[in-house]
């Protein structure tokens, strides 16, 4: 029986995904910061993770992956600071991509709630006018636009200003049968390995500058509505390489 179980996830004898770690290489991020209703906010929060500020502070963290070992694909994930049990964590309670084995890694290994969508990451340039700047759009479905997040790198940044606050997501899986209880509900902390890509004079790829987070249709399937701005604070534009590993469980709600 065990030479059945050959691969690390479905189908064992064909996975869709590759065995972790995860290799990301010169990905564009685009983090836009900014406060938000922490009423609205909380509704999505699960039991025992509060927002760590009032108002609460929420990103916008939209990227372009050109490599990945899970292919080329673009990702919108929406960012909560958050506290656990005296810990500071980036919870995700939204996160929406173009590609179907990332988002089944994500659901599976780590609890990320990964919806397939339309996302569109446009660096400007050369067209029709002049456009300055960087655009990156979420449509769900196709036409229904969700969110706009556009930023003008302005002046050098460091990694000091992007912080390396660890991931918190909830890995939820249903039970099989007619009203069982969930056969998997838990927290999971991932501390992604993350170091800034160098121009050729040494510096970081790292860019401050005036940014704009906006969500643009409300839905009620995908409520990104619940986390629009009330306030700007600013936004981050770099290019980073990192390696994601397996996370670690900090809280099994049905133990």
């Amino acid at each position: 029986m065990d030479d059945f179980f050959t691969g690390f996830n479905q189908p064992v004898t064909a996975p869709l995904y590759p065995d972790p770690p995860y290799y990301y290489r010169g990905a564009k991020v685009i983090l836009g910061i900014y406060q938000a209703d922490t009423e609205k906010v909380a509704r999505h929060l699960p039991p025992g993770v509060t927002p760590a500020t009032d108002p609460v502070t929420c990103i916008a963290w939209v990227c372009n992956y050109p490599f990945t070992t899970f292919g080329t694909y673009n990702e919108t994930i929406m960012i909560v600071q958050a506290e656990f049990e005296g810990t500071t964590y980036l919870y995700c309670p939204f996160i929406y991509l173009d590609a179907d084995a990332p988002m089944a890694a994500g659901r599976e290994v780590w609890g990320w709630p990964k919806k397939l969508a339309e996302c569109k990451f446009d660096m400007g340039g050369p067209g029709p006018g002049f456009r300055e700047g960087i655009q990156f759009t979420t449509e769900r479905p196709t036409g229904k636009r969700l969110l706009t997040v556009t930023m003008n790198p302005e002046r050098p940044a460091t990694m000091e200003d992007v912080g390396a606050t660890p991931h918190l997501t909830l890995r939820y899986i249903p039970g099989a049968e007619k009203g069982a209880p969930p056969s998997v509900c838990e927290l999971i902390a991932t501390e992604p390995e993350t170091v800034p890509c160098l121009a050729a004079d040494g510096s970081p790829d790292i860019w401050s500058g005036r940014c704009m987070v906006s969500m643009d249709s409300p839905s009620a399937a995908d409520p990104l509505q619940d986390m629009a701005p009330t306030a700007m604070i600013g936004g981050i534009y770099g290019t980073f390489d990192w390696t994601l590993p397996q996370g670690k469980v900090v809280k099994d709600y049905l133990a």
